[in-house]
């Protein structure tokens, strides 16, 4: 049987060209698919549903990035108060001599002095070295023009920051009692015995003894004294 064959390609007799075409349009798939539509909403309706919820989720800020940590306070914290200095003050290079002033009483080394200096108006700072006496101070470098005539001054204290209470005389007496231990060493009450050298020959002999609850630096003073033999008295 013979199969007739259009432009290189077989075709089953019966079979039209027309039909053959239409088939495979059918099944040929569509290139551009459409993002699928709500039911019953039409798609410029649905544009515009998105079109609010898209720009709602532009608008909202971002979150806040997380706060940094903040260092920990200094332990020591300073205190600093400015007064104005009694008297005037004259400079020569880094030493300060003072008329009607109160060095003593009012400076401490580490603080600051401050003045207005004469020739360019403005505030000049110098840190105090050193308290001679009331009229007598030195800094740590000198005054831009110095200072010939009388000046005014203020005093920047810098002091730090003493605890709520004050040292209690208990805490007092337990820290003159840990000197005391300190100090004594081994001749101590504390120790629980007294320790001294005799000489014996050419050499010296160890000895100790227990101490009497309570003993005094006076009375282990008293004891090793007797002790003739004892190079360490």
């Amino acid at each position: 049987m013979d199969v007739p064959v259009i432009k290189g390609k077989l075709r089953m007799k019966g079979v039209s060209a027309s039909a053959e075409s239409r088939s495979k349009k059918r099944r040929r798939p569509s290139s551009k698919s459409k993002p699928a539509v709500p039911q019953g909403a039409s798609e410029p309706s649905a544009k515009r549903q998105a079109a609010p919820a898209a720009a709602a989720a532009a608008s909202e800020p971002a979150a806040p990035p997380q706060a940094a940590r903040r260092p920990k306070e200094s332990a020591t914290a300073e205190r600093r108060e400015a007064i104005e200095g009694s008297g005037r003050i004259v400079s020569s290079g880094q030493t300060v001599t003072g008329t009607g002033t109160a060095f003593v009483k009012e400076l401490r080394a580490g603080d600051a002095l401050e003045i207005v200096d004469p020739v360019t108006a403005k505030q000049e700072l110098r840190v105090v070295t050193m308290v001679l006496s009331d009229t007598a101070a030195g800094l740590s470098a000198p005054f831009p023009h110095g200072l010939a005539e009388p000046t005014r001054f203020r005093v920047l204290r810098i002091r730090a920051a003493e605890p709520a209470g004050e040292r209690s005389a208990g805490g007092a007496s337990a820290e003159s009692a840990a000197a005391d231990t300190s100090f004594a060493g081994e001749y101590s009450a504390a120790a629980g015995k007294l320790t001294w050298r005799e000489k014996v020959g050419g050499s010296y002999r160890e000895r100790s003894q227990g101490a009497a609850p309570g003993m005094s630096r006076e009375a282990m003073l008293e004891f090793r004294a007797k002790k003739k033999h004892d190079k360490h008295c």
